[in-house]
C-alpha cells in the first residue's frame, strides 16, 4: 500500500496544529513525561487518574484523546565522560563498568499525547470546516488544562511544527515501527489477515468491549510486589517484547448519548421478550446512575497493543501472559487490523470514532482514565554526568542519580545529612562506599569513624589515611593544645567576653579575629567537654546542668590562664590535670559551689589519663599519623577494635570527630565535608553526650560538612534519644537497604523514621522480585516523604573494592598489598567468574 495514499494529513499549521483529513480534525501533538514507576502511593493514583479526568472534562465535548507508548528493544551503552582527565585506578574501573553493563538489553520507552478536537464533517471542507476557529485558543485551552496534571508529575510538552516535519518525527517513527531517524518510510501491507511494516510482523491485540474487562472490582491502581502501579501496568515494561500501546478515550456529546441512552432503552424494553433484555436495561440504568452520582461523563474507550520485532511464538506467550496477569480477556486482531493500524497514525485516532460501537467499549470517563498507561520508567541517561549510577529495577540499566545537591536545590530536603539503616548484610555499606566513591570523584573530602570494618579496601584505593586504634597501634592526641592561642590578639578573648557569656558557635564574623578565636576555642571547649563526660561518667549517667557549667568554667579558666601568661606551648592533659588539681577547690569557693561539687572524685576519675597510667599516652602528644590530615581527602579511623571497651570507644570516636572539625574548618565552604560514622554511633548515643552532640551538629552546619550514619543494630539506634534529637530530626536523607529482619517489628522504625504509609511500602518490597542471575540489591533513597527504590549493581572488580565481609577483604588484602588494586580487583573479579573460591 502506498503511504501517500494514507497519511490522513491535511496540513500541519505554523503552530504545529495538524489538522487531518478525516471528520476535519484538529490536533496537537505532545510528548509526555509521568511519574516514575514504582514511586506513587494509592493516594497519588487517585489523584492522578481523578485530575486527568478532570483535564479530560476541560477540554470540553467532541474531543478524542490518544495516548501512545512505544516501547523500543535498546541494548544499553555507556558513553564515556571525556571531559576531565582520570587515573588510571579510575579509567580501570570505568572500563570494567562498561564491560559489565554494556549490551544489556531492555525496553526504552517514549510516550506521546495527541489532542484531537473531532469535527461533524467527513473529508471534505476542512478548511471551511474550522475556518472560524481560533489555532491559539484551542492550543492554549490545552495548556490551561494541562496544568492541572502538573501537581501530579504528569508534563506535556508540546512538539513544534519543526519537530513535527524533520526526519524521525512520530508520523515515520509509527510507519517505521522503529526510532531510528529514517527518511524513507518502510511498506506497510495487510495481506492474509496480517500486517506487516518493511519485512516485520506486526500482531496487534485489543482491549475495546465491557466484556473484556476485569470480573474484579477495579480501582485506581493494582498491586504488583506490594507495590502501587498502573492497571495496564502488564501492557508496559512487564511485556518482555518490543510494541506500541494505543489508548483513545473519545468524549462526545453528552446530550447525544443520553438521548442514545433513552432510545436504546425503549428498543430493548419493546424487544423484551421474557425478560431477555432485563440485563441490559440495568446496565444501561446503572450507568447513567454512576454518570449522576459521580459527576462523570460518558466516554467511548479503546486500548490495543501492537508487538513487533520479536519471534511471533514468543510474542504469543508474552501477550498472553500479559492478558493473563492484568485479568483482561485477549482479542487477537485480524479483520480490523487495517482499522486499527490506521488509527494508530498519530492524529489519526479520531478514525477509530467512525466505528465506536463496534471498536470502543462505553465507560465513564474516569474508568477510562484508569485503563491508562501513567507512569513511566527512569529516563535513559548513559552519559556519565555528575551523581552516583544506580539502577532501575526493571531491567538493571544503570544512570545517574544526584542523591545529595539536586534534591537541596528542588527544596525536597533541608540539609543533606543521611542516615543510612538495613538488617546484617543487606548492603549499607556497600551503597555507602558507593555514595563516597562518586563525593571524591566530585572533588570531596571523606572522614570515616569506622567500627564495621568496611572501608579498608576504598581507603587504599583512593590513596588515603587509614588509622587502626588497638593494642598495637596506640594513636596519641593532644586536644588541649590550641596553636592559635599564641597569637597577641588572643589574649582579647578573655578580655572581651566573660565564661558564663552564651555564644553562638556558628556565628561567623570575618571582620573580627578575636570573634572568630572565641569561636575557635568554643569548638574545642565543646570536644574537651564531651571527653571530660566520658572520663568521669559511668553508661547510663547523665550530666547536670551545673556539672557542665563547672566543666566549661574549669576550661575556660585553664585556657585564659596559660593563654595571658604564653604557656600554650606546654598544654597537654597533664598540664590540664594539673591545673585543675591547684586551681578547682578554689574557683568553686569563689562561686561558692564547693559543697555542691566533689572536685577529690573529679581528680581521681581524671588520674588514669595521666602519663605513667593506665591511659596517659592518650591525651598528652599529637601522634606524627595525624599531624598532616589536613591535605588528605580520604581519612578512616578503625575503631572497630576497642567497641567493647566503652571508655576508650568513646573518647577515641569524641576525639576523631574534633580532628574533622579541625580538617573542615579550613576547607571553603563550597567543598564537601563529609563525616561517616559506621556503627561507631555508639560511642556518643548515652544520655551525657547529649551536650556534646547538640554542639557538634550545629559544628558541622557551621562549616558546611554532611554526616552519614550507618546501623544495623536499629533497635539500639531508634531507642537512644540522643540520636533521636540530634541525628534522626537533623537527617532530612534516610536510605534504607535490605529490612526483611525487621518487617514484623517496624512500627518503632516507621514511627521514629517518620516513614509514610507509601514508603514503607517500598521499603517492604526491596528485593522481593529482583532479576534472576543477576547479583543485586535494593535500596530506597527517602529525601524527606520522596521515595525511590534503585538497584546497587557493580562490576565485580568494584564490588572487590567495595567488600565489607572480614573474610573475603581479607583474602583481597594481601592482593592488594603484592599487587595494588586494579590487579587485585581483577584477580578477585576473575576468581568469582571462574568459580574460584
Amino acid at each position: 500500500m502506498k503511504l501517500s495514499k494514507i497519511l490522513p494529513i491535511y496540513k500541519i499549521t505554523s503552530k504545529g496544529i495538524v489538522i487531518g483529513d478525516t471528520k476535519a480534525t484538529l490536533s496537537v501533538c505532545f510528548r509526555m513525561k509521568m511519574p516514575i514507576v514504582f514511586t506513587q502511593s494509592d493516594s497519588d493514583f487517585q489523584s492522578t487518574i481523578e485530575d486527568f479526568r478532570k483535564f479530560l472534562e476541560n477540554l470540553g465535548e467532541e474531543v478524542l484523546i490518544h495516548k501512545q507508548d512505544f516501547y523500543y528493544r535498546e541494548l544499553y551503552g555507556l558513553i564515556p565522560d571525556d571531559s576531565k582527565r582520570k587515573t588510571n585506578t579510575e579509567a580501570f574501573f570505568e572500563t570494567a563498568y562498561r564491560n559489565h553493563f554494556n549490551e544489556r538489553p531492555y525496553l526504552r520507552s517514549e510516550s506521546y499525547l495527541y489532542v484531537s478536537k473531532v469535527g461533524n464533517s467527513a473529508t471534505i471542507g476542512v478548511t471551511k470546516k474550522y475556518a472560524d476557529i481560533d489555532e491559539n485558543d484551542w492550543v492554549q485551552n490545552i495548556l490551561n488544562s494541562a496544568e492541572i496534571l502538573k501537581k501530579s508529575g504528569i508534563v506535556l510538552e508540546p512538539i513544534p511544527v519543526e519537530e513535527l516535519l524533520k526526519e524521525g518525527n512520530v508520523f515515520s517513527q509509527y510507519f517505521n515501527f522503529d526510532k531510528e531517524n529514517i527518511e524513507q518510510l518502510k511498506d506497510v501491507s495487510f495481506e492474509k489477515n496480517k500486517v506487516y511494516v518493511g519485512g516485520k510482523e506486526v500482531k496487534i491485540y485489543s482491549i475495546e468491549g465491557e466484556k473484556q474487562l476485569p470480573t474484579t472490582n477495579i480501582g485506581y491502581s493494582k498491586n504488583f510486589n506490594a507495590l502501587p502501579v498502573s492497571n495496564m501496568f502488564d501492557f508496559a515494561y512487564k511485556l518482555a517484547v518490543p510494541h506500541v500501546v494505543n489508548q483513545y478515550i473519545y468524549v462526545p456529546s453528552q446530550i447525544d448519548m443520553m438521548q442514545k441512552f433513552e432510545q436504546r432503552k425503549a428498543d430493548m424494553q419493546s424487544y423484551n421478550f421474557k425478560g431477555s433484555n432485563d440485563e441490559a436495561i440495568q446496565e444501561l440504568m446503572v450507568m447513567k446512575q454512576k454518570c449522576e452520582k459521580l459527576a462523570c461523563n460518558v466516554a467511548y474507550w479503546h486500548y490495543n497493543i501492537m508487538a513487533f520485532d520479536e519471534d511471533i511464538n514468543i510474542i504469543d506467550k508474552e501477550c498472553k501472559k500479559a492478558f493473563s496477569d492484568s485479568g483482561f480477556k485477549p482479542k487477537e486482531v485480524s479483520l480490523t487490523r487495517k482499522d486499527l493500524f490506521l488509527a494508530g497514525i498519530p492524529t489519526n485516532g479520531v478514525r477509530l470514532t467512525l466505528e465506536k460501537d463496534k471498536l470502543m467499549a462505553v465507560l465513564l470517563d474516569l474508568e477510562a482514565v484508569a485503563f491508562m498507561n501513567l507512569e513511566q520508567n527512569y529516563e535513559d541517561k548513559n552519559i556519565a554526568v555528575t551523581g552516583t549510577r544506580l539502577c532501575d529495577r526493571i531491567y538493571g540499566i544503570p544512570f545517574s542519580v544526584d542523591v545529595f545537591n539536586e534534591p537541596k536545590k528542588k527544596g525536597w530536603i533541608k540539609n543533606q545529612n543521611t542516615i543510612v539503616l538495613s538488617g546484617s548484610g543487606g548492603g549499607k555499606s556497600f551503597t555507602t562506599n558507593l555514595l563516597l566513591q562518586t563525593d571524591y570523584h566530585q572533588g570531596a573530602h571523606i572522614f570515616c569513624i569506622d567500627a564495621s570494618f568496611s572501608y579498608r579496601l576504598p581507603c587504599a584505593m583512593h590513596n588515603g589515611v587509614y588509622l587502626t586504634f588497638d593494642d598495637n597501634n596506640k594513636i596519641s592526641f593532644n586536644p588541649f593544645y590550641l596553636n592559635f592561642l599564641k597569637e597577641p590578639v588572643a589574649k582579647d578573648i578573655f578580655t572581651s567576653y566573660q565564661e558564663e557569656e552564651e555564644f553562638d558557635i556558628e556565628k561567623e564574623d570575618n571582620q573580627s579575629n578575636v570573634t572568630r578565636y572565641r569561636s575557635r576555642l568554643e569548638e574545642r571547649m565543646n570536644t574537651l567537654m564531651g571527653i571530660i563526660v566520658v572520663m568521669v561518667k559511668g553508661e547510663g549517667e547523665t550530666t547536670s546542668r551545673f556539672e557542665s557549667t563547672i566543666y566549661r568554667m574549669l576550661l575556660w579558666e585553664y585556657f585564659k590562664d596559660r593563654t595571658i601568661h604564653d604557656r600554650i606551648e606546654g598544654c597537654n592533659f597533664d598540664d590540664f590535670y594539673q591545673f585543675t588539681k591547684d586551681n578547682l577547690e578554689r574557683i568553686l569557693k569563689e562561686k561558692g559551689v564547693e559543697r555542691d561539687f566533689n572536685y577529690r572524685k573529679f581528680l581521681l576519675m581524671l588520674e588514669p589519663f595521666r602519663t605513667g597510667e593506665s591511659l596517659g599516652y592518650l591525651l598528652n602528644s599529637d601522634d606524627e599519623k595525624i599531624k598532616n590530615l589536613g591535605d588528605q581527602r580520604f581519612i578512616v579511623i578503625d575503631v572497630s577494635k576497642i567497641r567493647e571497651n566503652k571508655l576508650l570507644f568513646s573518647i577515641i570516636s569524641v576525639l576523631a570527630m574534633d580532628l574533622y572539625n579541625q580538617k573542615v574548618a579550613k576547607l571553603p565552604l563550597d567543598v564537601t565535608k563529609a563525616l561517616v560514622i559506621d556503627e561507631a554511633w555508639q560511642a556518643i548515643s548515652s544520655p551525657e553526650m547529649a551536650t556534646f552532640m547538640k554542639t557538634q551538629v550545629k559544628l558541622i552546619r557551621k562549616y558546611g560538612g554532611r554526616t552519614v550514619f550507618i546501623s544495623q543494630e536499629l533497635d539500639d539506634f531508634i531507642s537512644s534519644e540522643i540520636i533521636k534529637e540530634s541525628i534522626i530530626k537533623n537527617s532530612s536523607i534516610k536510605i534504607f537497604a535490605d529490612m526483611g529482619e525487621f518487617k514484623r517489628n517496624f512500627e518503632p522504625i516507621k514511627k521514629v523514621m517518620s516513614i509514610s504509609d507509601s514508603n514503607e511500602k517500598k521499603i517492604m518490597s526491596l528485593n522481593m522480585n529482583n532479576r534472576e542471575g543477576a547479583f543485586y540489591k535494593e535500596v530506597c533513597i527517602c529525601w524527606e516523604q520522596r521515595g525511590q527504590v534503585y538497584a546497587v549493581e557493580t562490576p565485580l572488580e568494584m564490588k572487590a573494592i567495595f567488600e565489607t565481609d572480614p573474610e573475603e577483604v581479607m583474602k583481597i588484602l594481601p592482593q592488594y598489598e603484592k599487587y595494588g588494586v586494579e590487579l587485585a580487583s581483577q584477580n578477585y573479579a576473575d576468581n568469582i567468574r571462574n568459580n574460584i573460591k
